[in-house]
């Protein structure tokens, strides 16, 4: 046996020491099968302990099955099948790799989460704690607690005119777990048509559930009926209402066209990610898909990430009823991805009408920012070599260049100055083979202190293109 030093000024109890030296002895082979063990009070006396810190250490080995003991005789070390190799002396060591971080990032949409109302929540969240008691720590319902439930369907009546049932509606902890319910609901099997240029997540979410995924070329007016006919597409993944990264608004005789197709076959279905549907400026928000659906072939997907905070994670799924039905039928067994708490306090801010009106201030505040960050661009030398596209609506928009810059040289140039930029391009799963030199511009979370440092950099960097131009 090797010596056993212990360390006095450890944290660690004398015992807790002498199992570990002796587990150690086991693993390494110090002791072999069959051999027995010092008595306890043979080992207390050499080691100068007491007698109860060698009981504790012999009991927590033979729990673990690395001792056993036979009446009368004493301890054994037990048989191990030991693994091939030395035997693991330290724990391995693992760090995360480093993001890289810059002063600015435009590829991130994110909101302005600073502007949330969050001692009114913290209030909301003492007042559910204090006033459910106990029954906050009961198992909740598998589709979401029932008051969430039906205030977001009250809100869906209010704000979007549709009707829905609350039993309808199924919560979720953000888009990936609303994506990954929708594969195991609708079968990996079936092929999922994306935009293209999309949001990659989406599709990256749902090849990692295991789904297929098809990508989809887009016109003017959203997914191209052509290439959705000529393709294996069974369920269609479409941001109608504000594509992204495009900001492409799908006219009524284009839904009316993928509802069309959507009914022709059973298994046909369209997922509408109204992602952002809230945050449309120059008038109200769009009426959604499925408000058009009669066959229920829509899936209607939502969640609070721009209009409260990505950090929330809490979606929504709108389900026809056939397909809730058997959502029930095979899961109803799983355990909701929200917690209750988050539920109910997110159910007391709807309830009191303090979302809609933080919605209503939001949307000032980005539409104010939006307009100035649009004006500066107006005013600034970079006007006469871009065009701004957008449909006022949204976190983002499109800065296109018009003489096609070197995209990755400007980018690199922009990491220099701790500028994170994306273009258009970086969307694309089949890229074809012209594509707009468009910036994307996410000004959600954006100071304008940072987007005026954005701007001067852009404007530096335009005006080395042209030595021979100067002016302001």
């Amino acid at each position: 046996m090797n010596p056993i030093v212990f360390q006095e000024n450890s944290r660690m109890p004398l015992y807790e020491q002498l199992y570990r030296a002796l587990k150690q002895n086991i693993i390494s082979g110090d002791f072999s099968c069959g051999e027995k063990l010092p008595s306890k009070r043979e080992l207390a006396k050499r080691l100068s302990v007491s007698l109860i810190t060698v009981e504790n250490a012999y009991a927590q080995l033979a729990a673990e099955g690395y001792i056993h003991s036979i009446q009368k005789k004493g301890y054994y070390v037990s048989s191990l099948a030991k693994p091939s190799g030395a035997a693991r002396k330290n724990a391995t060591v693992y760090q995360l790799p480093s993001k890289e971080t810059y002063q600015i990032d435009l590829r991130t949409d994110r909101p302005d989460a600073g502007r949330f109302p969050i001692a009114s929540w913290c209030r909301l969240t003492r007042q559910v704690l204090t006033e459910q008691g106990d029954d906050i720590f009961r198992s909740g319902d598998f589709s979401g607690e029932r008051v969430l439930r039906e205030q977001i369907a009250a809100y869906l009546k209010r704000s979007r005119f549709l009707d829905v049932s609350p039993d309808c509606v199924l919560v979720a902890a953000g888009t990936e777990c609303l994506c990954d319910i929708l594969v195991k609901l609708l079968g990996a099997y079936r092929v999922f048509g994306l935009e293209d240029p999309g949001y990659r997540k989406v599709s990256d979410l749902y090849r990692s559930a295991g789904a297929r995924c098809f990508y989809l070329p887009m016109d003017t007016d959203g997914i191209r009926m052509d290439a959705l006919r000529a393709s294996s597409t069974e369920v269609l993944h479409i941001s109608p209402n504000h594509q992204y990264p495009t900001g492409v608004v799908t006219p009524a005789s284009r839904r009316f066209e993928l509802l069309a197709w959507a009914g022709e076959r059973d298994g046909r279905y369209v997922i509408e990610d109204d992602y952002d549907s809230e945050l449309r400026f120059d008038a109200k928000p769009l009426p959604p898909m499925i408000a058009e659906d009669s066959a229920e072939k829509v899936i209607y997907m939502n969640t609070f990430s721009k209009t409260i905070a990505p950090s929330l994670r809490v979606g929504y799924l709108v389900l026809p009823a056939r397909l809730m039905d058997q959502y029930y039928r095979r899961f109803s067994g799983f355990s909701c991805t929200v917690s209750a708490p988050e539920q109910l306090t997110l159910a007391r801010f709807m309830e009191s009408g303090m979302y809609e009106r933080h919605i209503s201030r939001m949307k000032k505040f980005y539409n104010s920012r939006r307009l100035l960050f649009l004006q500066k661009i107006k005013q600034s030398y970079l006007s006469s070599f871009v065009s701004v596209e957008e449909n006022a609506a949204g976190l983002h928009f499109l800065l296109t260049f018009h003489d096609s810059p070197d995209e990755e040289m400007l980018c690199a140039d922009a990491r220099k100055a701790g500028i994170a930029l994306t273009f258009l391009s970086a969307f694309y799963r089949r890229k074809p083979k012209t594509v707009p030199s468009s910036l994307l511009i996410n000004y959600g979370g954006l100071r304008e202190e940072d987007f005026d440092q954005v701007l001067s950099f852009l404007c530096d960097w335009q005006k080395k293109k042209r030595p021979d131009q100067t002016g302001a």
